[in-house]
């Protein structure tokens, strides 16, 4: 029950949150602040973390880029504890990447971006990737090391993760995800006292 009733904070905590964020985001037009490279078109294709970087440096969009804040932050926990996920998991945090990069590779080519679109964009394709990758077949092995990668700080500051969870846990149904669902709430209320 205490799951349930936590449960039900949470979606009210993302839903204020998500509120925020489209009130409080940048939407204006950004022109190219630097050459798209081959160097940076090779990063992307390969599901380099430098690619975010390249993203940042052609169109800034600081201090809310999904490029820096999010992309490159995950991109580099990914790599960090590569090691821990299992052999299956380490496959999808593979595809995942290049999947990811491949689709703001486009963003990266344009004329102009809108630093509100490129939020959303990649927040949306790092959802469709981990999907589309097989995250609801891996997420239950992995737990621990999806722990490592999304760590307790970012869940409890960043409402956007949750959304993206409650999402990969609607399209999850018939997998573990409730139970990995469940497993994260109970970390978190440990965490909390």
């Amino acid at each position: 029950m205490r799951v349930l009733g936590a449960f039900g904070l949470l979606v009210t905590w993302v839903t204020l949150g998500e509120a925020w964020w489209i009130f409080t985001s940048n939407d204006r037009a950004v022109y190219p602040h630097a050459e798209v490279t081959d160097s940076c078109l090779q990063m992307a294709r390969n599901g380099s973390c430098g690619f975010y970087s390249c993203l940042e440096s052609r169109f800034p969009c600081s201090p809310h880029s999904f490029a820096l804040e999010h992309g490159q932050r995950y991109c580099h926990r990914f790599e960090q504890h590569l090691a821990d996920f299992t052999p299956n998991g380490r496959e999808w945090v593979i595809a995942a990447k290049k999947c990811q990069t491949r689709f703001l590779l486009e963003r990266y080519q344009h004329d102009v971006a809108n630093c509100h679109t490129l939020n959303r964009v990649g927040w949306d394709r790092m959802s469709d990737c981990y999907l589309w990758e097989g995250f609801c077949r891996i997420s239950w092995e992995n737990k621990d090391a999806l722990w490592q990668v999304f760590q307790a700080r970012d869940l409890l500051h960043t409402t956007r993760i949750w959304r993206e969870l409650l999402q990969l846990t609607r399209s999850c149904s018939g997998y573990n995800i409730h139970r990995f669902l469940e497993w994260v709430m109970n970390k978190i209320n440990y965490l909390r006292g």
